[in-house]
């Protein structure tokens, strides 16, 4: 019988906890990387390299952003060298900002996604889970009031950029970004 109160005393728990993001959202991107700690790495990053301004624009934007976690892998040594050196902080993280909205749902396997500094994110799918790369897709679809974000594993490597874009483009579907239109999806609504 105890152990049956405490199931239904955690089950209570649970279902009172409130998601950390909502369907819906009215913070725009930086507003919603500030508001949560697995991001405040990537917010300090913004700042320091002056794309705070985009990122509270209209949008729509879809960003493949790394949480603290991948922050973290990086050698101390290398994570100096990058914060220090703001165009390469950058590129490397606007290696993850495309243009248009685009939801998990739209996500083929071998499907691309043009980046808004004209490189080219191949999405794959790898034992059932979703990579761009050598980075896993951790967790999708975080509404902002100009987009959605994506979360990544590790950073997005140097084969997204555009010099190297062009390889993915020949076995690849091209994305159209998702129809703000689109009803049937609670979670692609504004």
């Amino acid at each position: 019988m105890q152990r049956f109160l405490k199931m239904l005393t955690i089950i209570a728990m649970c279902s009172s906890i409130q998601p950390a993001f909502s369907a819906k959202s009215d913070k725009d991107m930086i507003a919603t990387f500030k508001s949560s700690k697995k991001f405040a790495y990537l917010s300090d990053s913004l700042a320091r390299i002056d794309k705070t301004k985009l990122l509270r624009g209209p949008g729509p934007f879809t960003f493949f952003v790394p949480e603290n976690d991948a922050f973290d892998d990086l050698e101390y040594g290398k994570w100096v060298e990058v914060w220090n050196n703001k165009p390469l902080l950058n590129k490397i993280l606007m290696r993850g900002l495309v243009k248009g909205r685009f939801d998990k749902k739209s996500f083929e396997d071998g499907s691309s996604l043009s980046t808004a500094n004209g490189g080219m994110l191949k999405i794959e799918k790898r034992d059932g889970r979703l990579w761009i790369g050598n980075s896993r897709i951790v967790d999708t679809d975080i509404e902002c009031s100009n987009g959605i974000v994506h979360v990544l594993s590790k950073f997005l490597s140097k084969d997204t950029d555009p010099k190297n874009a062009a390889d993915f483009t020949r076995h690849s579907k091209l994305l159209h970004p998702v129809s703000q239109s689109r009803k049937s999806n609670p979670a692609t609504q504004k």
